[in-house]
Order: structure tokens, then C-alpha cells, then sequence
């Protein structure tokens, strides 16, 4: 059902994109810059060490004791998120560190090769919660976050949103060509390298994983966050990104 969502997605987004500049004008509809808007919440948001161990936060106190003694360490102008990454209390594989790191040190070079690509209407909360299957066809809830985007963007959401890591080889592996199968029926899609999908997977979720990461209670909470970004690396390096 998710295949049959991605491929009239697709078409929709293929449908909506000739409206584009007749369509710019109407209010309410986010832009372009939306996602990078999204991506940099994760880098600006600033916190005092003083009040992450005060009282008046309400961390986990086991967060609070890492700032202490150390092994958290925040980056000054970066968020929190920025810094666990970075700090010796992540018990994240380096090689998983290192994958969304890559992504800060590359940003520059993703949002320019989105700027390139067509605009399309995103909704921005696809995710599986918000799409139904009735009278024979799909119908898609939840538009208050609509507004224009680059193609991929609502697709990477699908693939890793809320996602048992065990289903986002296959996500990707069938999603993705069925949303680009619906998009070329009204448009020329851009490839799929283009697009850099899995670009957008981890710019849109790697440091929430990270924050899941470090507030995790349990083992089998920090598994799940660390079988999910091996998934996404292993995607990465099968298709040779």
C-alpha cells in the first residue's frame, strides 16, 4: 500500500508542479527554504550549560550527570544534539558518527543541488499515520505543513518516518522507484542521484536518531536507533554514496 501511495504521490506532485507560478502567490503555503529551515534547527538551538543542569530543565537527570562530569560536552553556537554527537559519551559507532557528520560538512554542496531540481508541492508529514485507503483509492490527511519543496523530500519521510529498521532497505528499494515511475508521467523527473534521497533521510532524522540516541533508557531503545542509521549506511554504500 505504501508502493501505491508513492506512485500517486508521484503523480500528484508531477500534476501540482505545473502550477507552480500561477500558484506561488497563495498564503499559507510554506517555500523552498523550508527544509533547510528544518535541517538547521538541529545546529542553532542553544542551550546554557548552566540551565541544562539547573532544575528547571527537565533532561533525564543521567544527561545532566554526562554534562558534568564531562563526557557531554557542548559546542559553542551549536545545539545540544550537535555536541552529543561529538562528545565522548556517544556510544554511537564511529562510522555511524561519521555518516551524519559528512552531512553537516556537505550541506552546503545538498542545497545547492536541491536549487537545481524542479519545485513541488511537499505535504510534509507523509508519513504511513497519514494515509488512508478508502473507495479505492488514497487519500492523504494532515496539509497544514504544505508547501513548496524539491521532489524527494516527502518520500525520504515515508522510507525512515516512525520505520522498523528492518523495512527501510525494502522501502527504499520499492518506494522510491514507484514515487519517480508517478512523478515522470506529468514531468521529466530528476534522477534519482539527484535527488539524494538518502541525503535527505538523514538530514531530516539523523539527530533525532541521535537525541533518541543519547535519552534512550534502555539497550533495547539504543538498538533500535543504531540498527536503523547501520540500515541507512549500508543503502549508502550499496548504492555507492
Amino acid at each position: 500500500m505504501l508502493e501505491q501511495a508513492a506512485l500517486a504521490f508521484g503523480r500528484f506532485q508531477g500534476r501540482v508542479s505545473a502550477w507552480y507560478d500561477a500558484a506561488r502567490p497563495i498564503s499559507g503555503l510554506g517555500d523552498r527554504g523550508f527544509f533547510m529551515r528544518e535541517f538547521n534547527q538541529w545546529h542553532t538551538q542553544t542551550f546554557s550549560y548552566d540551565y541544562l543542569i539547573s532544575g528547571l530543565c527537565r533532561m533525564p537527570e543521567f544527561i545532566k550527570e554526562m554534562l558534568k562530569n564531562g563526557s557531554i560536552r557542548l559546542v559553542d553556537g551549536k545545539s545540544f544534539e550537535y555536541g552529543c554527537l561529538r562528545s565522548s559519551g556517544c556510544g554511537l559507532p564511529e562510522d555511524l558518527k561519521k555518516m551524519i557528520m559528512d552531512i553537516d560538512e556537505r550541506k552546503d554542496d545538498i542545497f545547492k543541488r536541491q536549487n537545481k531540481l524542479p519545485v513541488v508541492l511537499c505535504h510534509r508529514d507523509f508519513w504511513h499515520e497519514n494515509i488512508f485507503f478508502t473507495d479505492g483509492g488514497i487519500r492523504l490527511i494532515d496539509w497544514d505543513t504544505a508547501g513548496w519543496g524539491f521532489p524527494g523530500e516527502d518520500i525520504a519521510s515515508l522510507i525512515a518516518d516512525e520505520m522498523p529498521a528492518e523495512r527501510l532497505e525494502e522501502n527504499y528499494n520499492r518506494l522510491v522507484p514507484a514515487y519517480v515511475s508517478g512523478l515522470s508521467e506529468n514531468k521529466n523527473a530528476p534522477a534519482v542521484e539527484e535527488m539524494g534521497i538518502l541525503d535527505m533521510i538523514l538530514m531530516k532524522f539523523g539527530y533525532r536518531m541521535v537525541q533518541e540516541y543519547m535519552f534512550a533508557e534502555t539497550n533495547g531503545e539504543k538498538d533500535r536507533v543504531v540498527n536503523a542509521l547501520t540500515k541507512i549506511y549500508e543503502l549508502k554504500k550499496t548504492n555507492g554514496l
